[in-house]
């Protein structure tokens, strides 16, 4: 009864569907030993099988059955299980790796293996990116945020948080739009940790974003403090695009001013 027990509980805790090959991996039973368990959950209906052996996937008959397995699980042992499940996800199954980074950091997450978590809830956000869907990456992004945040201060925490808020900033544009209220303060706190970590390059294009994202709101005087900085920054560096960027800022300030002569 033990062993159908833990079965249960370690499909549970991979999720509603999974694969047979995952949970052999993730098991500590031998694998006749699992067959058998397997049969007895199928044959008890709390189960269903598709395919055959070994490339079988199961999936929990109901979700409340699935969750009364897993609310079992918290009373004993669900970090292991998770990190054991994810650890073989990592070195097993590279594929799901790279194309499901999210599967990953929530086992990490669940697993208090905050920077492993951390990890692959920023390849998730920059996969989402690649494939233009940007609410999903401000999802992974805010999460591996929140794990940041549990980090005691450093320049390491300092740059790991930096290198999340600025693609958040940029997802948030793409998907909500220039104005959208909750940019601004992303774009805010990159600031200060680009400027505290002393990265010149992150910090140029933060500065455009918040120039960008208060130039839409008409908030034309914060806009040019903005673009003197940008202006200071770009003559400091050789890379005669930064210049470019730098220059442009001030005179679309002055159309959007009325300003016509002067842009």
């Amino acid at each position: 009864m033990a062993s159908n027990v833990e079965v249960v509980q370690l499909s549970a805790a991979i999720g509603r569907e999974f694969s047979y090959k995952l949970l052999a991996a993730a098991c500590e039973l031998p694998e006749a030993e699992l067959q058998a368990e397997l049969d007895k959950l199928v044959r008890a209906e709390l189960l269903f099988q598709k395919g055959r052996l070994p490339d079988a996937s199961y999936i929990f008959k109901h979700a409340l059955i699935q969750d009364s397995a897993y609310q079992s699980v918290l009373k004993k042992k669900p970090q292991q299980f998770h990190h054991r499940i994810a650890t073989v996800l990592e070195r097993q199954f590279p594929d799901v790796a790279a194309t499901q980074p999210e599967l990953l950091a929530k086992h990490f997450t669940e697993a208090a293996s905050t920077e492993n978590a951390i990890e692959y809830w920023s390849k998730a956000g920059q996969r989402s990116q690649q494939q233009s869907a940007n609410n999903e990456a401000i999802s992974h992004y805010r999460r591996g945020l929140e794990l940041v945040a549990t980090l005691p201060e450093s320049p390491q925490r300092d740059g790991l948080e930096l290198s999340m808020t600025v693609p958040l900033g940029v997802a948030m544009l793409a998907a909500r739009g220039y104005a959208n209220p909750e940019t601004g303060p992303v774009f805010d706190r990159a600031r200060v940790l680009a400027e505290r970590v002393g990265d010149p390059a992150t910090l140029f294009y933060i500065l455009w974003g918040m120039w960008a994202w208060r130039l839409v709101r008409s908030d034309l005087n914060e806009c040019r403090k903005l673009y003197s900085t940008l202006l200071d920054i770009a003559a400091k560096q050789t890379d005669p695009s930064w210049t470019c960027e730098a220059h442009f800022a001030p005179e679309v300030v002055n159309y959007y001013a009325g300003d016509f002569a002067a842009s």
